[in-house]
């Protein structure tokens, strides 16, 4: 299965056109992408006041720490960790490197990942495809891959020439940039 999926999906003309379907799609994602980004910034904002009066009412004696206010100070907490993860998911969509991706970039990309795919010695071939890979899905004598553009060129455009291994990345666990770091 690895021998043909590297002989068929990685070669540099297949990650061409699938480099290009994602263009395309994510392209037309990036303005639909910038409006709802206004869209969850105000959100924040308003979602971030609601806090801060709540934590005010509570300093001025207004409103006692309570299960009730507790209860709101925590919905209010996992709203705006939802519009946080959301706005990081479209940030890091709009910064993909979508018109700075070589053919040169594809092509080392393309040899150093069959390369690697073919290495049965190393675990590589199936962490590198649990990261990269949604699906495969096996119907008769034929199967079907499918995984995320964005993790695509984002392997792609991360390859540096010269070097001998392939990027690896985890998905995007933080919520917020700053977190973990």
């Amino acid at each position: 299965m690895l021998e043909r999926l590297a002989d068929r999906a990685f070669t540099p003309e297949r990650l061409q056109l699938m480099l290009a379907d994602a263009r395309r799609l994510l392209s037309s994602r990036r303005s639909d992408g910038q409006a709802k980004l206004s869209t969850l910034q105000a959100e924040l904002k308003r979602t971030e006041g609601r806090l801060n009066r709540l934590y005010d009412a509570l300093e001025t004696g207004v409103v006692e720490l309570d299960d009730t206010f507790q209860r709101r100070a925590h919905e209010a907490k996992a709203a705006r960790e939802s519009v946080l993860v959301e706005m990081a998911g479209l940030r890091r969509r709009q910064a993909l490197p979508l018109a700075r991706i070589l053919p040169s970039h594809v092509t080392a990309f393309s040899k150093v990942i069959r390369a690697r795919l073919r290495d049965r010695t190393s675990g590589f071939a199936k962490d590198y495809l649990r990261a990269v890979v949604d699906e495969i899905r096996v119907e008769g004598n034929a199967a079907t891959i499918s995984g995320s553009y964005e993790r695509l060129i984002a392997a792609v455009a991360n390859k540096k020439e010269g070097t001998v291994t392939v990027p690896s990345f985890m998905r995007q666990w933080r919520a917020r940039q700053e977190s973990n770091l």
